[in-house]
């Protein structure tokens, strides 16, 4: 039988995952903001070549979606803490009503589609990384 007390640890250690991951990808939205501001107003109008121009484009085109789906992975952890505050619920109603004598618990995954756009986020971000590594060796 599980006791109350393993219970609250697992609770603990979920709280502090989703924590920090709000915190991470809250940093990665606003680095990412500046640095699309700061190479917007830096870029120089000297003409480039072409693959110059390309990975300065994936560069900036990756970074602004990097930030859009960002806000929405955020969003996502807003949608999961309602999904288990409506699980909680449901289950204290069910222990008043005397319908189950279990400890009120609630499991929740992710979306399939949060899911998606959170793969989408870290790619956008690591392609853009790379993609300003390539301009900045190729402008060197």
């Amino acid at each position: 039988m599980i006791s109350e007390k393993q219970l609250k640890v697992v609770t603990d250690l979920s709280e502090k995952r989703y924590s920090k991951y709000y915190d991470w990808i809250r940093h990665l939205i606003l680095i990412s903001a500046g640095l699309i501001g700061i190479l917007v107003s830096l870029k120089s109008n000297k003409s480039e070549t072409g693959l110059e121009y390309l990975t300065f484009i994936i560069a900036i085109s990756g970074l602004g979606i990097g930030i859009l789906t960002g806000s929405i992975s955020l969003y996502s952890e807003i949608h999961i803490l309602d999904k288990v505050r409506k699980k909680y619920a449901d289950r204290l109603i069910e222990i008043l009503k005397g319908q189950t004598q279990d400890i009120p618990f609630a499991v929740v995954d992710k979306n399939i589609f949060f899911k998606i756009v959170e793969f989408i986020c870290f790619s956008s971000f690591f392609i853009s990384m790379m993609s300003l590594i390539i301009y900045g060796i190729l402008k060197g």
